[in-house]
Order: structure tokens, then C-alpha cells, then sequence
């Protein structure tokens, strides 16, 4: 990591020129509740059973009138069914919905359509009375509802079967508005500085080229680099993503690597960099760099989106470094660490030098305890060189600098397991899963990768079982 400490109070100063996000659109969430009828049966399903009693259902399909709270949720849905039931009448439940949003007559027997439609899942169980607690999510699509997200409960009182025209459910849950993302465009350029050298910058048609010139030989991480930067007050805010990224037109074969980095203040950072043969992540705090990660990863020097992206999580902080392909868009590379607030793991001057190729400067240090940085003050661009002093200048061309800021989906690897099995040449294989050893069992959906195929199932009961069935 390039040291730009003495750079900090330039970048501080600057800050009363920094552009400000506009304002990102509230993601507020709505409650509602919602009462619903079966009123029209369109196909009653195909079951076929065994001489132990269990039984499974497909295709049975009917349509459902929706009374909301919110308008939004009111209207006619669409359902379709699958299930697989043990012999006492208990059994699993799930399949696709689809609410178109309208208007019902007091009655309740004539809708009027209107716009949007909600595009949904749903699972659950059914009781031996045929009570049922089911989980529903989707995306709204058209209307004002375009791209909202719903999540709601429906539970059902014991009843005659599947389908019961006679009980209705009832139904609580919360819309979400749309995910925002929010990107800036920046080019407030700062005046360049170097490092142990000289520095020349030009900005020719959006493109910003970083020359350092280095006559002594690389002893320390602050010894040989060059950089320019955008003051900019960037904050990391839970439940988001803050992500920098800028393209690398290209560098020359003088330059060991180039650095991406969101500078907080006083000398202390977050970047990624990236070498023709490495990728690494770091640290900077004065008096010492860290370097959490680095490894060994060829990627070219030209044409691709070099990204580094910042996520809390609780009193962590994740880092996601990325380069992608400017013209496919196809990922080279990604990786994401943890930053917390005890001492992380990192590498030594060692295994460093060994992954680099590079002379290991004698302010690498252990990663200092302390609460992760979630806000800043600036954005650095930075072209670095290992060298005896007798190289040519090191230079790097750079465009297209953003800062994005868009919202994470609440993702829990708790509770789930991965299951894999090998490929076997000319045979295609289903996973099922039950309850219990004896059914009922259903279809998991599977990804499929060359030679290895795997699955990962989240665990909604104390106890499941999985098996392999042949398909065609």
C-alpha cells in the first residue's frame, strides 16, 4: 500500500469543493394485512399416491380474491400448487402466484383489473386438518407497484382439504419500495503528487494518465508511487453497498501495479491493487501498512474495471475487490475479506514478497485493532514501481471514476447445507428432500456446474433427509 499521509490535510482542504450525493429515494417498508378467499377452482391437480399412503400433488390451480389493506395488495391472485403428504394428512406445500392488483365489487364477484402485477413464491406446510402456514415473497412488475418487493404470512384454519372455497386466509406482511442505486460520476481532480520522485498528469477526453518517475531504488511503500485524487465524503451505511470503481484504459511495462483506494482521513485507507500477475487488499494506518490479502492471479493490464466495494455487516466491515473485463463485462477476478474490529489476519514480509515479487517495505505491519472505517473524505487513483532507480516512468491511464451506493439483500448462510455428488457422463440426477426417511418427497432445484453438481438447501426443519432420483 502506498503511504499518502502527507497528502491528507490537501485532501481535507478540498472538502468544502466536494460534490454531494443526491438525495438517495427512501426504502420505505409498509406494513399490511389481507384476507383471501378461494373463488374459483381451475384445475384440481394430478395425484398419485402409494401403498403406504403418501401422496402427491401436481398442477392443481385456482384463483384467490384478495381484500387489503393497501390497495396494492387487493386484487385477484393466481395460484399454483404442489404438494407431497404423508399418510396422516400432513404434508409440504409450495409453487409460483401471480396478484393481479384491482378492484373487487362490494359483493366480491366482479374484479376490474388495474395496473401492476405481483410476481411471487410461496411454501409452506399443511396440517392433518388442513390448516396451513405458508411464507409468500416477490417483485412487482408495472403499475406503481414496478419493482417493489413484498414478503408476507397467510395462515389458514383447518378445513376440508387443499382447496376450501369456505375458509379464508389471512394474511399479514410489508412492502418494500424498489432498490435505488445511486451512482456519481467523479472528476474534481486534486493536484498530483508522487512519492520518492516526480509526477506528471494529463486529462485528455475523460482519460487521466498518472506518470511517476523514480531515480532511487524502492526501500519503503512510500518510496515510489504517484497519485492523484477527488475529495469526496463517501459513507458506508448498514443494509448498503458502497462500491469505487474506475476503468484502467492501460499501464505501461514499467509499472509494477496500480491501487484503487477510499482514503478516511489522517493517512488511514482502504485499497485494492492489482499487478499484471497479483491481487491485494489493504490497510493503511499510520505508522505501518497491512496487507490483509494477496495472491497470485494473472489479469491484463488494460481494458478492465478495477472495483473496490465496502459493506458493514454488525461491527465488521466487508471489502470486495473485483476486476472485471471492460467489453464482456465477465468477472476476473473477486474476492471479499473481513475487516473487524480485533486484529485480522494478514501476511507478513515473507509470504508478501514471495506472492509479489516486489521488495517488501519495512512498514508492513500486523493489522492494528479498531473499529472498521465507515466514512471518508476522499478517492485516490495511485501507479506504483519496484525498482532499482534506473527504470523508465511508470505510467497508468485511468477513466470513468464512480462511487455507487445501492442496498444489500439481507442473505444468511445459517441454517443450510451444500450438498454435491459427482457427474456421471449420460445420467441426470434430481435431488428430492422430505421431512422424514418416508416422505413425502420433493424436488430441490439444483445448479448444475461441469463435472460437479451441488445444491444449497436451506434448513426450515429439526430434521431432513435428501436422496437422488434418475430423470431423463
Amino acid at each position: 500500500m502506498i503511504r499518502i499521509q502527507h497528502f491528507a490535510m490537501l485532501a481535507l482542504s478540498a472538502v468544502a469543493c466536494v460534490l454531494s450525493l443526491p438525495p438517495r429515494a427512501s426504502a420505505q417498508t409498509t406494513s399490511f394485512t389481507a384476507t383471501g378467499w378461494v373463488n374459483a377452482v381451475l384445475a384440481p391437480g394430478l395425484a398419485a399416491t402409494d401403498a403406504m399412503g403418501h401422496a402427491s400433488i401436481r398442477g392443481a390451480t385456482y384463483t384467490v380474491r384478495m381484500e387489503g389493506s393497501d390497495a396494492r395488495v387487493t386484487g385477484q391472485l393466481l395460484v399454483m400448487s404442489e404438494g407431497g403428504y404423508l399418510a396422516d394428512g400432513t404434508a409440504n406445500v409450495q409453487g409460483p402466484a401471480y396478484l393481479q392488483v384491482g378492484t373487487w365489487d362490494p359483493a366480491g364477484t366482479s374484479f376490474t383489473p388495474g395496473a401492476g402485477i405481483w410476481t411471487l413464491n410461496w411454501s409452506g406446510v399443511m396440517q392433518p386438518d388442513s390448516s396451513q402456514q405458508l411464507n409468500l415473497a416477490g417483485y412487482g412488475l408495472g403499475g406503481t407497484i414496478d419493482g417493489q418487493r413484498v414478503q408476507a404470512t397467510l395462515t389458514r384454519g383447518p378445513a376440508s382439504g387443499l382447496i376450501d372455497e369456505t375458509v379464508s386466509y389471512t394474511c399479514a406482511g410489508t412492502i418494500k419500495a424498489a432498490p435505488v442505486t445511486t451512482t456519481v460520476a467523479l472528476s474534481n481532480w486534486l493536484p498530483p503528487a508522487a512519492s520518492g520522485g516526480t509526477v506528471t498528469t494529463s486529462l485528455v477526453g475523460g482519460e487521466l494518465t498518472i506518470s511517476g518517475d523514480f531515480p532511487v531504488p524502492t526501500t519503503n511503500s512510500t518510496d515510489s508511487c504517484a497519485f492523484d485524487g477527488v475529495p469526496y465524503s463517501w459513507v458506508a451505511q448498514p443494509g448498503q453497498t458502497l462500491e469505487a470503481r474506475v476503468d484502467l484504459v492501460g499501464m505501461n511495462s514499467a509499472a509494477s501495479g496500480v491501487i484503487l483506494s477510499l482514503f478516511h482521513s489522517g493517512g488511514q485507507g482502504y485499497g485494492v491493487s492489482k499487478s499484471s500477475d497479483w491481487v491485494g487488499f489493504w490497510k493503511q494506518k499510520p505508522p505501518g501498512d497491512t496487507c490483509f490479502w494477496a495472491e497470485k492471479v494473472a489479469t491484463k493490464n488494460q481494458n478492465v474495471v478495477l472495483v473496490l466495494a465496502l459493506t458493514p455487516a454488525g461491527q465488521n466491515l466487508l471489502l470486495t475487490g473485483k476486476v472485471l473485463d471492460k467489453d464482456s463485462g465477465a468477472v476476473l477476478y473477486q474476492k471479499t475479506i473481513v475487516d473487524t474490529p480485533a486484529s485480522d489476519s494478514s501476511l507478513s514480509a515473507v509470504p508478501l514478497s514471495q506472492i509479489t515479487g516486489c521488495r517488501v517495505w519495512p512498514d508492513i505491519v500486523a493489522d492494528p485493532a479498531g473499529a472498521p472505517w465507515l466514512n471518508g473524505v476522499a478517492l485516490y487513483l495511485l501507479v506504483f514501481q519496484d525498482t532499482d532507480g534506473t527504470k523508465p516512468p511508470a505510467e497508468a491511464t485511468f477513466a470513468n471514476l464512480q462511487l455507487r451506493t445501492y442496498e444489500v439483500p439481507q442473505l444468511s448462510i445459517d441454517g443450510a447445507v451444500q450438498l454435491s455428488w459427482p457427474a456421471s457422463a449420460g445420467v441426470n440426477y434430481l435431488v428430492e428432500a422430505a421431512t422424514t426417511p418416508e416422505g413425502p418427497w420433493l424436488p430441490v432445484q439444483e445448479l448444475i456446474i461441469p463435472d460437479i453438481q451441488k445444491t444449497t438447501v436451506p434448513m426450515t426443519a429439526p430434521a431432513k433427509f435428501f436422496r437422488l432420483v434418475e430423470t431423463p
